[in-house]
């Protein structure tokens, strides 16, 4: 996993900071007076010392525990622990924070003199948090860097747990995301099980934030509420941000089904109680915020202002927030306001680009944009949109890390729907030419990024750069990946080496992915992967075909209405494109969509046609306005899905009128975006000799009692499960066959992983795989087609990351294994599974599963589809007649309507050979010919006639 840094300020400030917390599992004292007699007995010591921090801390009483430590030090200057605990209480309550630094600094050089290796790191890391939250970085890393190198020197693992954890926070803040990750998990796994109570909240609480930044809502929770329960008997200062965390979390929760309303109410007071009960300020200015967010008028209104006013004393990076919501809450008092509404985005927007902070900075425009485009002037409002999404993308840009590019992108990308919704989008009045020509722009600048990326970069060099060390280096890693998933999937293991082997899992694949970015960057091609060209709608129009239609779906919001401000955002809607024509049509809610597309493809997995009012249902929702507006020579249709639609089977949905499936009446296919599909219909297509490469029915290494036949997804550690597939040999037989031409076929124990790899897809014309599949949809690129291992260093799974590296070229993807469509729905990029990876390595069109598909039924769907093929049919009209004939003959939607054509399904892997035309003069000497034939004919049956009439 490698976060993404979500703009939720909240979370910027309430970690714990210094390089060691308040040490739980010790009895701390109960009063001042306990500090007095600890310190006048140990006048030295580290804990004696620390007592009063930690009292300061739990009475709420720290202005008095400064002034006994400023005591202190005035008696004994020769010490420096009530240096590196008055700087921290300093710190804490963001009051002489120069002072601070300098006591910090100087305790740091007595700490070292001295060798304590525990003072140095803790002074270290408490200095670093100081220089990162005053955007000092480069002096809080040549700190922090070294606060580490002491910890490891020291072979203390708790000095080194502490200094990784800070180093991890400030990557974050860097936003260098793919470090900040890895400092993280190298802290994990350093922490010893007996560790401080200490590290271990710190930990949780590092994985709770990270885990909250890549909308793992359900971990972050996990984490933070064990880390409550380490922290609530020490540090009620500390528990109070801890509280502050989980009712962030809480409110994401609640949409899910996590939680109630009435548990996110009480959490929110509660961390604002808290808040204010232990005197951490810091908290409270997020607990007020977000408390705020969630009333309205005069309450939300006033503490805001309370917010605002507690942010500005602390100098707090939730200023900005602040000064965004103050914006917002002041403009719905009325026109009356609006200037001063400006005006507080404006400063927050000014304040975030004094400090360099380009996240801050972002969401400050997207505000004040959101805020300009209701309000007007509508230019002005497009103008100011138009910058907001170019500082987003510029966001995107700068992460050299993959996944955090797309988890930063899908963080923003409400903010493209609902500007494209706020152009074309008043019920009352017909969008221009012009609007719809920007709002369609605009959506294409959102979907699917990462593979266009790929595309353009694969564009520039026309290979993948290969060879050096940094090749040799990811080689190396794999394997070890691959070794650390071989004990993995063992029959039996131990929970506690499971767990030891997921955190060298994930630090793996870290590092592979790093590499994987450093190879890119060395590559030509790599600087058109920043700015790729995006799609017009007047380009896709004029590619569109005659008897083609492009429908193009938004999963906005629902609108927010506001008697002073108006409508922000229209929700899910449709562009339906043909070459002479583009309209708009109004959608049911997300949520509503949702839900009702959960229970359909629980009821089509029962194949007893119970889903079949839910198929019209969703027809009359989708798909009726756009069909009858349609016109009535259009019999193709390219689909880009958004949201739940991607998991949707539109050639299921039945039209009420006639019975029929969509699927009969119209070829289907999904393409991400249009721009990737207009890339692919300008692509050339090659024409290999030899016609198809196939695997199929690997021997798997460790089949069980427990085995099955549906072509179905499992998680990692089920693999074990899956069983042999009697049907696959036969379907890829019968695919040759049907195709004619050469080919190579892989059969059980020959189907390895190693084959494909080492194979030259590039000669084949289509890559097809008979096999199971896992999909990981929290961990996407541990998704895998699982083969025989064929060599002991494999592990019989193809994973994402191995995919990228197959040479196809233009091919056609046959992937007759459940699930290998579908995978995780990442905002904008779309569906991020093992069809993806067949994309970014080259393919132009994936023939995959939505769901689990029984092998019999796949063997007769695929064998259909062969045939087409064969005949010279197009990848969708083969798919296309493959379905119509299992509808003829009855069969239910679960056994053809899984089978989906992604990407280009105008390819023709085997174009019919058109006979040619016969010359004229040719054409005239056959007639001729057969004249005189016939004529003769005539004369000598005439003849013997005669003959016969005179006998």
């Amino acid at each position: 996993m490698r976060p993404a840094r979500i703009v939720l300020p909240a979370l910027v400030l309430l970690a714990v900071p210094a390089a060691a917390g308040v040490d739980l599992e010790k009895a701390a004292p109960k009063s001042f007076g306990d500090c007095d007699a600890l310190a006048s007995a140990h006048p030295l010591d580290r804990e004696a010392l620390r007592c009063f921090y930690v009292i300061g801390n739990r009475l709420g009483q720290r202005e008095d525990a400064a002034r006994r430590l400023e005591a202190l030090l005035a008696v004994r200057p020769e010490s420096a622990w009530p240096r590196h605990w008055l700087a921290r209480i300093y710190l804490d309550q963001s009051v002489k924070r120069d002072e601070a630094e300098g006591l910090l600094e100087r305790a740091i050089e007595e700490f070292a003199s001295a060798g304590d290796a525990t003072g140095e790191v803790w002074s270290r890391g408490y200095l670093g948090f100081s220089y990162r939250n005053r955007r000092r970085y480069a002096e809080a890393q040549a700190v922090l860097e070294k606060a580490l190198d002491v910890a490891r020197g020291s072979g203390e693992p708790e000095l080194v747990v502490s200094a990784l954890i800070e180093l991890a926070w400030l990557g974050r803040d860097q936003e260098d995301l793919r470090s900040a990750w890895a400092h993280i998990k190298e802290a994990e796994a350093a922490l010893p099980p007996d560790g401080s109570a200490s590290n271990r909240a710190r930990l949780l609480q590092a994985l709770g934030a990270f885990s909250y930044d890549t909308r793992r809502y359900s971990d972050a929770w996990d984490y933070y509420r064990r880390q409550r329960e380490l922290v609530k008997a020490g540090d009620p200062a500390w528990e109070a941000g801890i509280l502050r965390n989980l009712a962030l979390v809480a409110g994401k929760l609640v949409p899910e089904g996590r939680l109630s309303d009435d548990d996110f109410c009480r959490l929110r007071q509660e961390s604002l109680d808290a808040a204010v009960r232990a005197g951490n300020r810091h908290a409270e200015v997020g607990a007020r915020l977000l408390l705020a967010s969630h009333l309205r008028g005069a309450e939300a209104l006033e503490e805001v202002r309370r917010a605002v006013a507690l942010a500005r004393e602390l100098e707090h990076p939730d200023l900005c927030w602040a000064l965004w919501l103050l914006a917002q809450e002041t403009a719905k008092l009325g026109p009356a306001r609006y200037d001063e509404a400006f005006g507080h985005a404006e400063e927050a927007i000014a304040l975030a680009r004094s400090t360099g902070d380009r996240v801050r900075m972002c969401q400050g425009l997207v505000v004040r944009a959101a805020m300009r485009m209701v309000r007007g002037p509508r230019d002005r409002g497009i103008a100011e949109t138009l910058e907001a999404l170019d500082a987003i993308e510029k966001g995107r840009d700068v992460q050299l890390d993959r996944d955090a590019r797309m988890r930063i992108f899908a963080r923003h990308a409400h903010v493209y729907r609902r500007f494209a919704s706020q152009l074309i989008g008043d019920p009352d009045a017909p969008p221009s030419r012009g609007d719809l020509g920007l709002a369609f722009s605009v959506l294409e600048r959102l979907r699917a990024r990462e593979l266009l990326d790929s595309l353009d970069a694969a564009r520039g060099t026309g290979e993948h750069t290969l060879g050096g060390p940094r090749t040799a280096e990811r080689s190396r890693v794999l394997e070890e990946i691959a070794g650390v998933q071989r004990r993995l999937v063992a029959p039996s293991l131990a929970t506690g080496e499971r767990e030891s082997l997921f955190l060298q899992l994930e630090r793996l694949e870290l590092r592979e992915a790093g590499l994987r970015e450093e190879i890119a960057s060395g590559d030509p091609g790599f600087a058109a992967l920043r700015r790729p060209s995006f799609a017009t709608l007047a380009d896709v129009q004029a590619t569109l075909a005659p008897d083609q239609a492009m429908v193009v779906f938004v999963a906005g919001q629902e609108g927010k209405r506001d008697p002073n401000i108006g409508r922000f955002d229209l929700g899910f809607f449709a562009l339906a494109l043909t070459r002479a024509s583009v309209e708009r049509f109004a959608l049911p809610r997300a949520e509503i969509l949702s839900a009702e597309t959960e229970v359909l493809l629980s009821l089509v997995e029962r194949r007893d046609r119970s889903e079949r009012e839910g198929l019209e249902r969703l027809y009359r929702e989708l798909m009726q306005e756009i069909v009858e507006a349609l016109p009535p020579d259009v019999d193709r249709l390219v689909l880009v899905p958004d949201g739940v639609l991607n998991r949707l089977p539109f050639d299921a949905l039945i039209d009420p009128h006639t019975g029929r499936p969509l699927g009969a009446r119209y070829e289907i296919s999904l393409a991400p975006s249009a721009t990737t599909w207009l890339r692919w219909k300008r692509a050339k297509a090659g024409a290999p000799e030899r016609v198809l490469f196939a695997l199929a029915d690997p021997t798997l290494q460790a089949a069980s009692e427990g085995t099955s036949s549906v072509r179905g997804t499992s998680v990692l550690g089920q693999a074990l499960l899956l069983g042999p597939l009697p049907h696959a040999r036969g379907e890829v037989r019968a695919m040759l066959q049907r195709l004619g031409g050469e080919g190579q076929i892989l059969l059980g124990d020959q189907a390895t992983e190693r084959a494909v790899k080492e194979a030259h897809l590039a000669g084949f014309r289509i890559l097809h795989v008979a096999a199971h599949a896992i999909v990981d949809d929290e961990y996407p690129e541990r998704s895998a087609i699982v083969l025989a291992r064929g060599a002991p260093e494999q592990d019989g799974l193809l994973q994402f990351r191995e995919i990228l590296d197959l040479d196809l070229e233009g091919q056609l993807v046959v992937l007759s294994a459940c699930r290998s469509g579908s995978g995780a729905v990442i905002g904008g990029e779309g569906v991020m599974g093992l069809s993806a990876a067949f994309f970014h390595a080259g393919a132009r069109a994936v023939v995959a599963s939505l769901w689990p598909i029984g092998d019999e039924d796949l063997f007769k769907l695929v064998g259909e589809l062969g045939r087409h093929l064969g005949r010279g049919d197009s990848v969708g009209v083969a798919l296309s007649r493959a379905r119509r004939r299992l509808i003829r003959e009855g069969a239910p939607a679960a056994a053809w309507a899984g089978l989906v054509v992604l990407g280009d399904a105008d390819l023709t892997p085997f174009p019919r050979v058109e006979r040619p035309e016969p010359r004229p003069l040719l054409g005239w000497v056959i007639v001729l010919l057969a004249t005189g034939v016939l004529a003769l004919a005539f004369f000598l049956r005439r003849r013997a006639h005669t003959r016969a009439s005179q006998a």
